[in-house]
């Protein structure tokens, strides 16, 4: 879930689906790049540690 909005109180929350999880062997890190309807052509990129990107691939097949 992600959280919309700013400090005024009506804050939303948003189910986000992951789009891609590019692995960044040179640095050792990979991004998963988070989306929603809401967004239309928008991302929320998320750096994890490599490793951690082998996990996730093979966690959704």
């Amino acid at each position: 879930m992600v959280r919309e909005g700013g400090g005024s109180g009506n804050s939303k929350y948003l189910k986000a689906d992951l789009l891609d999880v590019i692995e960044i062997p040179e640095e050792g890190v990979a991004v998963m790049l988070f989306t929603t309807e809401e967004w239309e052509d928008r991302v929320l990129p998320i750096r994890i540690d490599i490793t951690a990107s082998f996990s996730i691939k093979k966690a959704l097949g």
